[in-house]
């Protein structure tokens, strides 16, 4: 990654990749909604949209603590942001 200047500059990046990955999957909400979907498919759990944002920055942790690499930051902020998100609107 380029040498930020500020902060939102970081932010400006997330925002592009938020935007890219919703040209490139669809909604968040009717994703998240398939993953939980194919995962009561599999297992015959029920989970719900915040557990799967939750997993997915877990997920990114986990992998910064074996490699930092740049985009698991900037993954781990869009995913935290769709988790807030989801709280903000009550969406399970």
């Amino acid at each position: 990654m380029k040498n930020t200047t500020n902060y939102w500059d970081i932010l400006d990046k997330c925002s592009s990749i938020a935007k890219e990955r919703g040209e490139d999957y669809g909604d968040v909400c009717s994703n998240f909604k398939d993953i939980c979907d194919i995962h009561y498919a599999m297992w015959g759990e029920n989970i719900d949209m915040q557990h799967v944002a939750k997993v997915f920055v877990s997920t990114k942790v986990s992998r910064n603590k074996t490699k930092d690499k740049s985009d698991n930051g900037l993954d781990h902020i869009n995913y935290m942001a769709i988790l807030q998100y989801f709280k903000d609107n009550n969406i399970l």
